[in-house]
């Protein structure tokens, strides 16, 4: 394999579930995992089972962050058709997951560099936004947190010592282990970022201490500013024009032969089929608004009218 890392390397595929795509990384990168898009996956879904309640009851399902409400959410399927509950569960639980712009029909090489220049832009806006940042975590994981502190209003908490807890709400209710970084919802685990059922906790734990400065002790480490800055710190250095690359003595690499297809040329990706009847009418429209400016200013019978007003107005001059 020409792509050597090491196997203590945690890396993890995205793909729009290719054929054979995942036995394949198994084999090559077997200490890698796989994820697929959830929009690919209903893509496929709608498919064969379009539907606003098939829509809804699915993206409940993805969204769930424990297998409990997962199943629940498969259940609701289920009751509207067993067939859709079938397709669904042919998908491994652990492959589910919650674009490249104009420069698809360009060189390779030339999008190579498309990229090349994303990434660097992208590093140092990054690297210059967080540097402004005032708090010890990002403004995005801080707007969380103030949601879930919002939403554990509504929360019961029960005590049993060695911080250990009970939490009872409108969804169920759930145990905590707060030495172990555990709740039993699990959006806590996947996510990093404390729960509305751990805020409660920590709110009920921090006695007198300032809740703002007591979160962040059990935010994941990898959302903290100190984390963010390490992850942008790097760059890519800029290159020479490609005329001034130095020459390498080795084989040239030749490109494969070349048959001209009949038609013109697909620059266009293949859409799917909302998007594409959304932008089919929206062109419609366009060609709509766009004849009606076009057309005179008068119609036909209007014409008409104003050449009888004229004949008469001149019969009656004549008369006098």
């Amino acid at each position: 394999m020409f792509l050597q890392f090491p196997e203590n390397m945690h890396l993890c595929f995205m793909s729009d579930r290719h054929k054979g795509l995942v036995k394949a990384l198994q084999t090559h990168f077997p200490f890698a995992s796989t994820r697929f898009y959830a929009r690919h996956i209903y893509a496929n879904f709608k498919s064969s089972y379009p539907g606003h309640n098939y829509k809804k009851i699915f993206w409940k399902a993805s969204r769930s962050s424990n297998l409990f409400h997962f199943n629940i959410a498969l259940d609701s399927i289920g009751e509207v058709d067993p067939k859709a509950k079938q397709w669904i569960m042919k998908i491994d639980k652990h492959l589910w997951s919650s674009m490249l712009g104009t420069h698809r029909a360009q060189t390779y090489l030339q999008l190579l560099e498309f990229i090349r220049r994303m990434v660097m832009r992208k590093l140092q806006e990054r690297k210059e936004e967080c540097e402004a940042w005032r708090e010890v975590l990002p403004p995005r994981v801080n707007a969380r947190i103030h949601k879930n502190s919002q939403a554990s209003i509504q929360l019961t908490i029960f005590s049993y010592g060695d911080k250990e807890y009970e939490l009872l709400g409108p969804d169920g209710t759930f145990p905590m282990k707060m030495k172990e970084y555990y709740c039993g919802c699990g959006s806590w685990q996947i996510s990093g970022i404390p729960c509305p059922y751990t805020m409660v906790v920590i709110s009920h734990s921090c006695r007198r201490r300032s809740l703002k400065d007591w979160v962040p002790n059990f935010v994941h480490q990898s959302l903290s500013k100190s984390t963010y800055i390490q992850t942008y710190r790097g760059m890519i250095h800029p290159l020479p024009d490609q005329n001034m690359w130095p020459t390498i003595e080795t084989d040239e690499l030749l490109p494969p032969p070349y048959a001209t297809q009949p038609g013109r040329p697909k620059l266009q990706r293949k859409r799917e089929s909302k998007r594409r009847k959304n932008l089919e009418q929206k062109d419609a429209h366009h060609h709509s608004n766009l004849s009606q400016q076009l057309q005179p200013q008068h119609h036909h019978s209007n014409l008409n009218q104003q050449l009888h007003q004229v004949h008469n107005h001149h019969l009656i001059r004549k008369q006098r």
